[in-house]
């Protein structure tokens, strides 16, 4: 069996919301002016946030592997990964415990 695209059988779900902007009617001072817009707002920023979640489930997994593959050198041989994924996660997801707090 060999490699079957995504043309094959059309556009899946994840495309059709991929570099999509944020809505251009939508007031930050004034949220609840329109309704609509306020809605596709909040889709818009829990959009970006999944794809930041899933960037750091990227980063995770490939730090599980190197630490798998190098064994006791992990420390050396994979610190520039371990750096990036704590770096990454810094206010990353949805819920406000990884945020700094101000």
């Amino acid at each position: 069996m060999g490699f079957i695209s995504t043309n094959f059988f059309g556009v899946y779900a994840g495309e059709q919301f991929q570099n999509k902007p944020p809505p251009e009617n939508f007031d930050p001072k004034n949220p609840y002016a329109d309704p609509v817009a306020a809605l596709k707002q909040r889709d818009f920023v829990v959009r970006e946030k999944m794809v930041e979640v899933a960037k750091c489930t990227v980063v995770r997994d490939q730090l599980q592997e190197c630490y798998r593959r190098e064994g006791v050198n992990h420390y050396k041989n994979c610190k520039h990964l371990a750096q990036k994924y704590v770096s990454m996660i810094k206010g990353a997801g949805v819920h406000r415990i990884n945020h700094d707090s101000a």
